[in-house]
């Protein structure tokens, strides 16, 4: 709920009207670039951070040629004066884009500007999204159009060097890595498969940074209380939240299930709060943050390369992602599967062994034949059964990998327009020969998906039960159709 809270409070200031004059074009300059983030009650609408804070970017190399800083700062002067007194809105943006006729101009702008090149065309973008950028009401700047053009402007400059051709002396600037956590390691590869698997040994899960300690608070899980009584004492359902120690097991034997040897883990994840924090891109990008971590997973399970698990952690690769791809917030299952769609070959996908479901209550066979099924979408429910079915097929090969996003869509019924806005997480199968890990990764740091008797645990093995095609006995409990039994009695 949290979430949503941010979310009505962004719908409203998008509301507001457009204001007739720019006299506070030159504050702006000023306060753009720090965090700008207003707190209302519990409510926090978070942008971007201040310069020092931003991730650093790594630059292509810049091919320059001698010229006085003199005649670079003329230039510079030149070119703010004709975006100030020669250009209107219109030229510059165009749904906080910069149109090709800008873009254009600060190509032609910085030709001669020297070593100077690439702090003259980030300005030069600032400069024109900054003095024409559009306001709200008086007292209110909409923080997502800042954020928004403040991401044009990394975007733009880091398309604009990656298209320089060597003529000159190489200026080389060094990207930022983090530093390994562990070099060297061997990756795990059954010599009856070409998939590799996760490496299942507690130490060597630690050394790269694997293994879900939930930090000092340990982890929590959620169970569904039908009769929870308020203090008002009123009687409802709901989920009700429960701890779990720092040590819990990652790892989960699920024994046999024909002649294939499962497993269920969750590994750590990079959490998607810490990235805001350190970034100021929105904390609510969990969907963005899931299709990121199934495309490591999968080049891993295809390549070995434990330099993809290492990334899992990496704040300023996953922020690129991000950004270079622009997923929204609050995006709907179905938008998330057209992002797939979309992007398929630029996420590290081919598009088919990938799925977004907004709940797992979807997987259900008879859905269709029980009266709450009034509360689900039919095209949904019929691409989900056949996501199934084509991992039915999938598992039948000796190696395989899926990617699932996954939505929690049915813990958040009973809000007037909270349907489909709920969190996602990352579900991932790797077959090996016979082995099958199925692996999850969510991005809220405290969220323990194994402990038995959990919702988190009961909505993955009824997914791994409908799938494989055995016994169905796990159950998922669901608030939309609980209300919904409720009002029909």
């Amino acid at each position: 709920m949290f979430l949503i809270s941010i979310k009505l409070l962004c719908l409203k200031i998008k509301g507001g009207s457009l204001m007739k004059s720019k006299q506070y074009i030159a504050l702006l300059f000023f306060i753009v670039s720090p965090l700008l983030a207003k707190q209302m009650g519990n409510t926090i609408v978070p942008v971007r951070t201040t310069p020092e804070r931003t991730i650093p970017q790594p630059q292509k190399p810049v091919y320059v040629q001698p010229v006085s800083e003199q005649s670079s700062a003329q230039s510079y002067a030149s070119a703010l004066a004709h975006i100030k007194t020669r250009m209107n809105t219109a030229q510059i943006l165009q749904n906080n884009r910069f149109t090709p006729y800008f873009i254009n101009f600060v190509k032609d702008a910085i030709k001669n500007s020297g070593n100077n090149a690439f702090l003259f065309a980030q300005a030069l973008f600032q400069a024109g999204a900054y003095l024409h950028i559009p306001f709200m009401n008086e007292n209110v700047i909409n923080a997502t159009i800042i954020s928004d053009l403040n991401d044009e402007i990394d975007r733009q400059t880091k398309i604009l060097f990656a298209q320089n051709k060597p003529e000159r002396k190489i200026i080389p600037v060094q990207p930022i890595q983090p530093e390994p956590i562990i070099k060297n390691v061997e990756p795990v590869k059954p010599v009856t498969s070409d998939m590799y698997v996760v490496p299942t040994d507690m130490a060597m899960l630690r050394k790269l940074d694997l293994y879900p300690l939930f930090a000092v608070d340990g982890g929590i899980y959620f169970v569904f209380n039908p009769q929870a009584q308020l203090f008002s004492g009123e009687i409802v359902a709901r989920f009700e939240g429960e701890d779990v120690g720092q040590n819990a097991p990652c790892i989960v034997p699920l024994g046999k299930f024909g002649s294939w040897n499962r497993k269920l883990m969750q590994l750590k994840s990079l959490n998607q709060f810490e990235l805001s924090a350190a970034t100021g891109l929105a904390p609510a990008l969990c969907a963005g943050h899931s299709l990121n971590n199934g495309r490591l997973m999968r080049a891993y399970a295809l390549s070995g390369d434990v330099q993809y698990l290492r990334d899992l952690h990496d704040i300023q690769k996953s922020a690129i992602f991000l950004l270079d791809h622009h997923f929204g917030e609050w995006l709907y299952a179905r938008d998330v599967r057209n992002s797939i769609a979309t992007l398929g070959n630029e996420l590290g996908t081919d598009g088919v062994d990938v799925s977004v479901i907004s709940t797992v209550s979807l997987f259900d066979a008879d859905l269709d034949k029980k009266n709450e099924f009034a509360l689900f979408d039919q095209q949904e429910f019929t691409y989900v059964q056949k996501v199934k079915q084509n991992i039915r097929a999938g598992l039948q090969k000796n190696s395989y990998v899926h990617i699932m996003v996954v939505g929690n869509e049915e813990t958040v019924g009973g809000e007037e327009g909270s349907k489909g806005l709920g969190h996602y997480f990352c579900f991932v199968i790797i077959k090996a020969g016979n082995n099958i890990q199925y692996i999850v990764l969510d991005t809220s740091s405290r969220a323990y998906h194994l402990q038995q008797g959990s919702h988190e645990r009961d909505r993955l093995m009824f997914i791994i039960q409908n799938i494989e095609g055995g016994k169905i006995s796990a159950k998922v409990s669901n608030i939309q159709v609980e209300l919904y039994k409720k009002l029909i009695q």
